[in-house]
């Protein structure tokens, strides 16, 4: 046993599996920046958008959101709960991994002296891991409890609106169940190496400082494992572990765990003043609205890789509990699947052609990005759906990562309006306001009819000076 409380990374390894374990560590790097490098290229198709305007206020604000989970925490506290055991679980064990990466990889080459690892800072970073480790892990356990067994309306990705032939969400279902497995069978199989660990030579500092790994190793103990077996045990257990972790890294920019980088960034970059105006036509852009994905911000491209598919919009909004054929969700997740199919079709020159021949039932977004000339208000996003929203930002107010549905939505209906494309209950309307200046069609000189009712005389205002100026609305003066 060693004096100076600390562990040793590679124990009971030889060379050539250390060389393997850097070699695929490299390669899962190489995978994860290459999935990032494709995310910039797609933002970088977006239009600009200002928002560096006082940087330093929104990332204290960010930060301020995120560490408290708040978003989270006001509309669901079981999922605010589980969410922040598995955030703080994760920033704090990812820490914990960098720690250990600059001590064995950084500073032991250079002067084993300078490994800080040890003593009573390793006694500490080993409790923080045991104890966020656990946070992690009940917050996983959390998670899937409500996935799996509380059938809650807005984890379910069917669609009535929709042919089921244009649309396909079996991968999000698994994307979902293998984010949490990656992140579960990690952190068990984490307790395990330590467990054994701990189990070959039994330290006593280990006890009050690793409870879990302690606690662990006395489980194996009981279950008959010798230090002997233990040794055998604990490489395959680690490659295990080691392979997951790795697996999860790379698997990072390609799945729904890409949100672990980017809702930070979507809260920073988020516009404050959304909900008071609306968003003017882009000024560079032939159409007054938004037709193609290249009429898009950076910023909106953003947040259709920002949505997690927590579905609180969904549930919130008033045209999908009226049974109206429009869900905030299934929008980003339409315009995120058109975005991903034009950057796959950039990269693998798909062509309208070869997606009709293929034998395979194609997505609608593949089918449009492979046309040209698409506008995708009226084709891949139905008119109706569009004009089914209310623009109450009911939304945006529920969602934990700062997306601005409405300003899309309403640069879409731009584009409809471009093209001639109306609900028919607001063109009705619209010509009603142009006929007799009000959307009902009635005559100006009703207007006033229900003032007679009253036992008082209301003053007019256009003609005596008056203190306060009640303005009715014309569906409370015909209604």
């Amino acid at each position: 046993m060693p004096e100076t409380p600390t562990r040793e990374v590679f124990a009971g390894f030889g060379l050539a599996s250390e060389v393997a374990f850097y070699a695929l560590a490299v390669l899962t790097l190489l995978i994860f920046f290459w999935g990032i490098y494709l995310r910039v290229q797609k933002y970088r198709r977006g239009r600009q958008a200002e928002r560096f305007d006082q940087l330093g206020w929104r990332i204290l604000r960010a930060l301020q959101l995120v560490a408290r989970n708040a978003t989270l925490m006001r509309t669901d506290a079981y999922a605010g709960i589980g969410h922040l055991a598995i955030m703080w679980g994760f920033i704090v064990l990812f820490l914990g991994t960098a720690l250990l990466t600059i001590d064995f990889d950084l500073a032991r080459p250079i002067n084993p002296e300078w490994r800080f690892i040890r003593g009573d800072f390793y006694l500490w970073y080993s409790l923080a891991l045991d104890v966020f480790g656990v946070a992690l892990l009940v917050g996983l356990v959390m998670m899937i409890i409500r996935r799996g067994f509380l059938g809650l309306p807005q984890l379910d990705y069917t669609r009535a609106d929709a042919n089921k032939a244009l649309y396909d969400r079996k991968l999000y279902i698994w994307d979902d169940w293998i984010f949490l497995g990656l992140l579960f069978f990690v952190t068990v199989t984490g307790f395990l190496v330590e467990g054994l660990r701990v189990a070959q030579d039994w330290p006593a500092y280990e006890r009050a400082w690793s409870p879990i790994g302690w606690g662990t190793a006395s489980v194996l103990a009981r279950l008959g494992f010798t230090p002997k077996a233990g040794s055998v045990a604990a490489i395959s257990v680690w490659w295990t572990h080691a392979l997951l972790a790795l697996g999860l890294v790379a698997f990072i920019p390609y799945s729904k765990a890409f949100h672990v980088v980017v809702d930070f960034f979507n809260l920073v970059f988020r516009n404050e003043d959304v909900a008071r105006r609306l968003p003017s036509p882009p000024a560079e852009a032939a159409s007054a609205g938004y037709e193609r994905l290249e009429d898009f911000t950076w910023k909106e491209l953003l947040d259709l890789d920002a949505c997690t598919r927590c579905g609180r919009c969904h549930v919130a909004c008033p045209a999908q509990s009226s049974e109206m054929p429009f869900s905030p969700r299934d929008l980003i997740l339409d315009l995120r699947e058109y975005a991903d199919a034009m950057a796959i079709a950039s990269h693998t020159r798909l062509d309208q052609q070869r997606v009709q021949d293929d034998g395979r039932r194609v997505l609608l977004a593949a089918r449009l990005a492979a046309a040209d000339g698409v506008v995708l208000a009226g084709s891949l996003i139905p008119s109706e759906s569009l004009w089914s929203c209310t623009t109450c930002m009911a939304c945006m107010e529920v969602c934990p990562v700062g997306i601005e549905h409405v300003p899309m939505i309403v640069q879409l209906r731009r584009a409809l309006v471009q093209h001639g494309e109306i609900d028919k209950n607001l063109t009705e309307a619209l010509r009603n306001l142009g006929r007799y200046g009000n959307s009902f069609g009635q005559s100006e000189r009703k207007r006033a009819i229900w003032t007679q009712l009253l036992d008082f005389r209301p003053k007019d205002a256009r003609k005596e000076p008056v203190k306060w100026l009640w303005y009715l609305g014309e569906y409370n003066c015909y209604h």
